[in-house]
Protein backbone atom coordinates (compact mmCIF):
# COMPACT_ATOMS: atom_id res chain seq x y z
CA UNK A 1 0.00 0.00 0.00
CA UNK A 2 2.66 2.37 0.90
CA UNK A 3 4.67 1.63 -2.47
CA UNK A 4 1.29 2.11 -4.33
CA UNK A 5 0.98 5.85 -2.59
CA UNK A 6 4.55 6.95 -3.40
CA UNK A 7 3.33 6.12 -7.02
CA UNK A 8 0.49 8.24 -7.42
CA UNK A 9 2.22 10.62 -5.84
CA UNK A 10 5.11 10.93 -7.63
CA UNK A 11 3.47 9.75 -10.99
CA UNK A 12 4.76 7.25 -11.66
CA UNK A 13 3.29 5.75 -15.00
CA UNK A 14 3.67 2.24 -15.79
CA UNK A 15 4.65 -0.03 -18.06
CA UNK A 16 8.12 0.19 -17.22
CA UNK A 17 11.22 0.26 -19.62
CA UNK A 18 14.54 -1.14 -19.16
CA UNK A 19 16.57 1.15 -22.12
CA UNK A 20 18.21 4.35 -21.44
CA UNK A 21 16.14 5.76 -23.96
CA UNK A 22 13.20 7.99 -23.01
CA UNK A 23 10.27 7.08 -24.62
CA UNK A 24 6.66 6.75 -23.81
CA UNK A 25 6.74 3.90 -22.43
CA UNK A 26 9.45 4.56 -19.99
CA UNK A 27 7.97 6.35 -16.82
CA UNK A 28 10.01 9.48 -15.27
CA UNK A 29 10.09 10.37 -11.60
CA UNK A 30 12.40 13.50 -11.67
CA UNK A 31 14.35 15.93 -14.24
CA UNK A 32 16.19 18.74 -13.68
CA UNK A 33 19.10 21.22 -16.36
CA UNK A 34 22.36 21.39 -15.21
CA UNK A 35 22.83 24.94 -14.20
CA UNK A 36 24.49 26.15 -17.52
CA UNK A 37 21.36 24.24 -19.88
CA UNK A 38 23.73 22.33 -21.96
CA UNK A 39 22.22 18.91 -20.23
CA UNK A 40 18.80 17.49 -18.74
CA UNK A 41 19.12 14.84 -16.35
CA UNK A 42 15.89 12.63 -15.93
CA UNK A 43 15.37 10.26 -13.55
CA UNK A 44 13.14 6.87 -14.02
CA UNK A 45 12.82 3.45 -12.29
CA UNK A 46 16.15 2.61 -11.26
CA UNK A 47 18.79 5.12 -13.68
CA UNK A 48 19.39 8.22 -14.07
CA UNK A 49 20.46 9.21 -17.98
CA UNK A 50 21.89 13.04 -18.60
CA UNK A 51 20.49 14.15 -22.03
CA UNK A 52 22.38 17.42 -24.10
CA UNK A 53 20.03 19.91 -24.74
CA UNK A 54 18.40 21.06 -27.24
CA UNK A 55 18.75 17.58 -28.78
CA UNK A 56 17.81 14.95 -26.12
CA UNK A 57 19.94 12.68 -27.31
CA UNK A 58 21.51 10.62 -24.03
CA UNK A 59 24.61 11.71 -22.95
CA UNK A 60 25.65 9.17 -20.06
CA UNK A 61 23.69 7.04 -18.26
CA UNK A 62 24.66 7.00 -14.61
CA UNK A 63 23.93 3.24 -12.85
CA UNK A 64 23.40 3.37 -9.30
CA UNK A 65 20.18 3.88 -7.86
CA UNK A 66 18.21 0.78 -7.18
CA UNK A 67 14.84 1.90 -7.03
CA UNK A 68 12.80 4.99 -8.50
CA UNK A 69 15.00 8.64 -8.90
CA UNK A 70 12.58 10.77 -7.25
CA UNK A 71 14.71 14.49 -6.97
CA UNK A 72 17.17 15.85 -8.68
CA UNK A 73 19.47 18.67 -7.43
CA UNK A 74 22.41 20.75 -8.11
CA UNK A 75 25.38 22.55 -6.97
CA UNK A 76 25.46 26.28 -8.04
CA UNK A 77 28.20 26.05 -9.97
CA UNK A 78 27.34 22.69 -11.67
CA UNK A 79 29.90 20.51 -10.25
CA UNK A 80 28.27 18.40 -8.55
CA UNK A 81 24.73 16.56 -8.58
CA UNK A 82 22.68 15.27 -5.61
CA UNK A 83 19.68 12.28 -6.45
CA UNK A 84 17.40 11.04 -4.19
CA UNK A 85 15.90 7.75 -4.33
CA UNK A 86 13.63 5.35 -3.53
CA UNK A 87 16.05 2.69 -2.52
CA UNK A 88 16.22 5.01 0.84
CA UNK A 89 19.40 6.95 -0.21
CA UNK A 90 21.06 10.02 -1.59
CA UNK A 91 23.62 9.96 -4.09
CA UNK A 92 26.29 12.25 -4.95
CA UNK A 93 27.86 12.38 -8.84
CA UNK A 94 30.54 14.48 -10.39
CA UNK A 95 28.13 16.14 -13.47
CA UNK A 96 31.50 16.19 -15.55
CA UNK A 97 32.62 12.99 -15.67
CA UNK A 98 29.14 11.44 -14.29
CA UNK A 99 31.07 9.35 -11.47
CA UNK A 100 29.58 8.81 -8.15
CA UNK A 101 31.14 10.79 -5.42
CA UNK A 102 29.32 9.87 -1.94
CA UNK A 103 26.08 7.88 -0.86
CA UNK A 104 24.30 8.84 2.09
CA UNK A 105 21.99 6.38 3.66
CA UNK A 106 20.06 4.01 3.46
CA UNK A 107 17.76 7.19 5.26
CA UNK A 108 14.69 6.31 7.26
CA UNK A 109 11.98 5.91 4.65
CA UNK A 110 12.05 6.57 0.83
CA UNK A 111 13.74 9.61 -0.37
CA UNK A 112 11.28 11.96 -2.42
CA UNK A 113 13.56 15.86 -2.59
CA UNK A 114 17.25 16.99 -2.42
CA UNK A 115 18.49 20.30 -2.18
CA UNK A 116 21.81 21.92 -2.34
CA UNK A 117 22.20 25.11 -0.34
CA UNK A 118 23.77 27.80 -2.59
CA UNK A 119 27.24 27.28 -1.21
CA UNK A 120 27.23 23.62 -1.93
CA UNK A 121 28.10 22.69 1.85
CA UNK A 122 25.17 21.48 3.00
CA UNK A 123 22.27 19.13 1.53
CA UNK A 124 18.96 18.50 2.58
CA UNK A 125 16.79 15.58 1.62
CA UNK A 126 13.15 14.55 2.42
CA UNK A 127 11.91 11.18 3.26
CA UNK A 128 8.33 9.82 2.73
CA UNK A 129 7.48 9.67 6.01
CA UNK A 130 7.47 13.51 6.44
CA UNK A 131 11.46 14.18 8.02
CA UNK A 132 13.88 16.63 6.43
CA UNK A 133 17.29 15.95 7.10
CA UNK A 134 20.44 18.72 6.85
CA UNK A 135 23.99 16.92 5.97
CA UNK A 136 27.25 19.04 6.31
CA UNK A 137 29.47 17.99 3.18
CA UNK A 138 30.94 15.44 3.61
CA UNK A 139 29.38 14.24 6.28
CA UNK A 140 26.73 11.43 5.96
CA UNK A 141 25.01 11.65 9.47
CA UNK A 142 22.40 14.13 9.34
CA UNK A 143 22.98 17.42 11.33
CA UNK A 144 19.14 17.90 12.34
CA UNK A 145 15.81 16.66 11.09
CA UNK A 146 12.95 18.62 10.34
CA UNK A 147 8.97 18.41 9.61
CA UNK A 148 8.45 17.46 5.63
CA UNK A 149 8.18 15.15 2.52
CA UNK A 150 9.18 17.60 -0.09
CA UNK A 151 11.09 21.16 0.47
CA UNK A 152 12.96 23.87 -1.32
CA UNK A 153 15.84 25.70 -0.23
CA UNK A 154 16.04 29.64 -0.94
CA UNK A 155 18.46 31.19 -3.60
CA UNK A 156 20.34 32.82 -0.72
CA UNK A 157 20.26 29.82 1.36
CA UNK A 158 18.94 31.23 4.53
CA UNK A 159 15.63 29.68 4.55
CA UNK A 160 14.83 26.11 4.20
CA UNK A 161 10.99 25.48 2.89
CA UNK A 162 8.97 22.06 3.55
CA UNK A 163 5.84 20.53 2.98
CA UNK A 164 3.86 17.85 4.48
CA UNK A 165 1.09 15.67 3.83
CA UNK A 166 -1.22 17.36 6.24
CA UNK A 167 -0.99 20.47 4.19
CA UNK A 168 1.37 22.75 6.37
CA UNK A 169 4.31 24.30 5.21
CA UNK A 170 7.09 25.20 7.78
CA UNK A 171 10.07 27.89 7.42
CA UNK A 172 13.56 26.70 8.90
CA UNK A 173 16.54 29.28 9.25
CA UNK A 174 19.53 27.97 7.95
CA UNK A 175 21.83 26.67 8.47
CA UNK A 176 20.73 25.22 12.35
CA UNK A 177 18.00 24.16 10.66
CA UNK A 178 15.67 26.54 13.31
CA UNK A 179 12.03 26.69 12.80
CA UNK A 180 10.27 30.13 12.46
CA UNK A 181 7.26 29.62 10.75
CA UNK A 182 4.56 27.01 10.52
CA UNK A 183 1.05 27.51 8.48
CA UNK A 184 -1.83 25.62 7.11
CA UNK A 185 -1.43 26.36 3.28
CA UNK A 186 -3.61 23.64 1.34
CA UNK A 187 -6.56 21.02 3.47
CA UNK A 188 -4.66 17.65 1.19
CA UNK A 189 -1.08 16.87 1.16
CA UNK A 190 1.59 19.18 -0.82
CA UNK A 191 3.17 17.65 -3.80
CA UNK A 192 5.36 20.20 -5.10
CA UNK A 193 7.23 23.65 -3.49
CA UNK A 194 9.25 26.14 -4.47
CA UNK A 195 10.79 29.65 -3.69
CA UNK A 196 10.56 31.84 -6.50
CA UNK A 197 13.69 33.04 -7.66
CA UNK A 198 14.23 36.72 -5.69
CA UNK A 199 13.54 34.30 -2.29
CA UNK A 200 10.17 36.67 -1.69
CA UNK A 201 7.69 34.29 -2.79
CA UNK A 202 7.29 30.64 -2.27
CA UNK A 203 4.64 28.33 -4.59
CA UNK A 204 2.72 25.13 -3.17
CA UNK A 205 1.01 22.83 -5.20
CA UNK A 206 -2.05 20.79 -3.98
CA UNK A 207 -5.84 20.43 -4.81
CA UNK A 208 -4.76 24.47 -5.94
CA UNK A 209 -1.64 26.52 -7.21
CA UNK A 210 -0.93 29.19 -4.49
CA UNK A 211 1.52 31.50 -3.91
CA UNK A 212 2.81 33.39 -0.38
CA UNK A 213 5.16 36.43 1.05
CA UNK A 214 7.63 34.58 2.26
CA UNK A 215 7.99 37.12 5.03
CA UNK A 216 4.31 37.48 5.99
CA UNK A 217 3.45 34.19 5.05
CA UNK A 218 0.28 35.80 3.77
CA UNK A 219 -0.95 34.01 0.83
CA UNK A 220 -0.35 36.32 -2.79
CA UNK A 221 -2.92 34.36 -5.31
CA UNK A 222 -4.88 30.86 -4.93
CA UNK A 223 -4.94 30.01 -8.56
CA UNK A 224 -7.32 27.49 -9.98
CA UNK A 225 -6.28 24.51 -12.27
CA UNK A 226 -9.55 22.74 -12.33
CA UNK A 227 -10.64 19.48 -10.52
CA UNK A 228 -6.62 18.35 -10.83
CA UNK A 229 -4.37 16.61 -8.37
CA UNK A 230 -1.37 19.07 -9.00
CA UNK A 231 2.09 17.53 -8.60
CA UNK A 232 5.63 19.26 -8.89
CA UNK A 233 6.30 23.30 -9.25
CA UNK A 234 8.67 25.31 -10.90
CA UNK A 235 9.43 29.02 -11.40
CA UNK A 236 10.44 30.52 -14.64
CA UNK A 237 13.77 32.49 -14.35
CA UNK A 238 12.32 35.71 -14.54
CA UNK A 239 9.80 34.75 -11.33
CA UNK A 240 6.78 36.05 -13.84
CA UNK A 241 5.66 32.66 -14.59
CA UNK A 242 4.74 29.31 -12.70
CA UNK A 243 4.25 25.82 -14.44
CA UNK A 244 2.72 23.12 -12.38
CA UNK A 245 2.76 19.36 -13.70
CA UNK A 246 -1.08 17.76 -12.90
CA UNK A 247 -1.81 13.76 -11.87
CA UNK A 248 -4.65 13.43 -14.17
CA UNK A 249 -4.58 16.28 -16.60
CA UNK A 250 -1.89 18.34 -18.86
CA UNK A 251 0.39 20.91 -16.81
CA UNK A 252 -0.14 24.88 -16.81
CA UNK A 253 1.83 28.22 -16.79
CA UNK A 254 0.70 30.62 -14.97
CA UNK A 255 1.87 34.23 -15.76
CA UNK A 256 2.23 37.24 -13.56
CA UNK A 257 1.29 40.46 -15.62
CA UNK A 258 2.17 44.01 -14.40
CA UNK A 259 -1.09 44.78 -12.64
CA UNK A 260 -0.69 41.58 -10.62
CA UNK A 261 -3.06 39.23 -11.98
CA UNK A 262 -2.36 35.55 -12.89
CA UNK A 263 -3.09 34.03 -16.39
CA UNK A 264 -3.72 30.12 -16.75
CA UNK A 265 -2.27 28.55 -20.27
CA UNK A 266 -2.11 24.93 -21.08
CA UNK A 267 1.47 23.69 -21.72
CA UNK A 268 1.07 22.30 -24.69
CA UNK A 269 1.99 19.16 -26.73
CA UNK A 270 1.09 17.20 -23.15
CA UNK A 271 -2.08 15.33 -22.95
CA UNK A 272 -0.98 14.46 -19.48
CA UNK A 273 2.39 16.44 -17.63
CA UNK A 274 3.85 14.25 -14.72
CA UNK A 275 6.89 16.32 -14.32
CA UNK A 276 8.63 19.40 -15.56
CA UNK A 277 11.41 21.72 -14.72
CA UNK A 278 12.88 25.35 -16.11
CA UNK A 279 16.24 25.56 -17.43
CA UNK A 280 17.97 29.18 -15.81
CA UNK A 281 17.61 30.45 -19.59
CA UNK A 282 14.10 29.93 -19.63
CA UNK A 283 13.49 26.74 -20.99
CA UNK A 284 10.78 24.53 -19.98
CA UNK A 285 11.16 20.33 -20.38
CA UNK A 286 8.30 18.27 -19.21
CA UNK A 287 7.83 14.36 -19.67
CA UNK A 288 4.38 12.89 -19.48
CA UNK A 289 2.96 8.95 -20.30
CA UNK A 290 1.41 10.58 -23.86
CA UNK A 291 4.17 11.73 -25.44
CA UNK A 292 7.54 11.18 -23.48
CA UNK A 293 10.42 13.76 -23.11
CA UNK A 294 9.74 17.18 -24.44
CA UNK A 295 11.54 20.40 -24.88
CA UNK A 296 10.14 23.76 -25.45
CA UNK A 297 11.35 27.49 -25.79
CA UNK A 298 10.79 30.44 -23.72
CA UNK A 299 7.41 31.21 -25.87
CA UNK A 300 6.97 27.45 -25.26
CA UNK A 301 6.66 26.31 -28.74
CA UNK A 302 8.43 22.98 -29.56
CA UNK A 303 12.02 22.26 -29.38
CA UNK A 304 12.41 19.01 -29.57
CA UNK A 305 10.73 15.88 -28.39
CA UNK A 306 11.47 12.06 -28.03
CA UNK A 307 9.72 9.34 -30.48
Amino acid sequence: MKRLLIVILALLCLPVAAAPKLTRKVHVASLAFTPDGRALVVGSQDRLVMHAVPSLKPLRDLPGHLDAVMGIGFTRDGKRMATASMDRTVRLWEVATGQPIAKIGPLEDDVLAVSFTPDGKRLAASTYNGVTSLFTLPKTAPDAKLQGHVLSVSPDGRLLASASVDGKVCLYALPAGRKIAEWTAHKLCINGIAFSPDGKRLATSSEQLRVWDVATHRQLADLDCGKVALNRVSWRPDGKAIAVASVTRGGFVWTRAADGEWTRQAIPHGPRVSVLAYSDDGKLAFWGPDNGLVLLDKSLKLVRKTE
